[in-house]
């Protein structure tokens, strides 16, 4: 299954619609999971991205909900949350507590839009798309990730930037 993830998108759609149009002449997006600060592209997202939708509602989003949510992609269980609540900004070890807590294999998560894997001991996978709106991160780069399920397997994600 072919996944993208974003995030921190604050009501812009250029750089998103940008994304999936490059993905989409490559292979067709299954899944767009989205780490939050949508501020108002909610309702359009499921139109934009002509595919199924989740998402989390992030530090800017007001009374949007759900703040976290836990999905299966392939049997792979999977930990969404924008990351503010947990204090991704310093530190990432509640991050992964959660994730593992959870019976997670992955924790996505948004909220520093700086992109970022992290492989880490206690056997979960810590994953932020950076933003594809307003990046943080050196160069300034539009950023999400593209995450290949493999069938069930080792799942295989990429950074992309615009």
């Amino acid at each position: 299954m072919n996944v993208m993830v974003v995030s921190d998108t604050h009501g812009r759609d250029f750089n998103l619609l940008r994304a999936i149009e490059l993905e989409s002449k490559e292979e067709k997006i299954d899944l767009l999971l989205h780490l939050g600060d949508l501020c108002g592209l909610e309702g359009m997202l499921h139109t934009i991205a002509g595919c199924p939708v989740h998402y989390v509602a992030g530090n800017c989003d007001g009374v949007l909900q759900p703040s976290e949510k836990l999905i299966e992609i392939d049997g792979i269980k999977v930990y969404m949350t924008h990351g503010h609540r947990l204090q991704v900004g310093g530190s990432l070890l509640r991050m992964e507590y959660t994730t593992k807590e959870k019976g997670a294999y992955i924790g996505f998560y948004g909220h520093t839009h700086v992109p970022r894997i992290d492989y880490c001991d206690s056997g979960v996978v810590l994953v932020n798309p950076g933003s594809i709106e307003r990046p943080r991160q050196s160069g300034f780069r539009p950023s999400y990730i593209m995450m290949d399920t493999n069938d069930g397997g080792e799942p295989i994600f990429e950074i992309k930037y615009l």
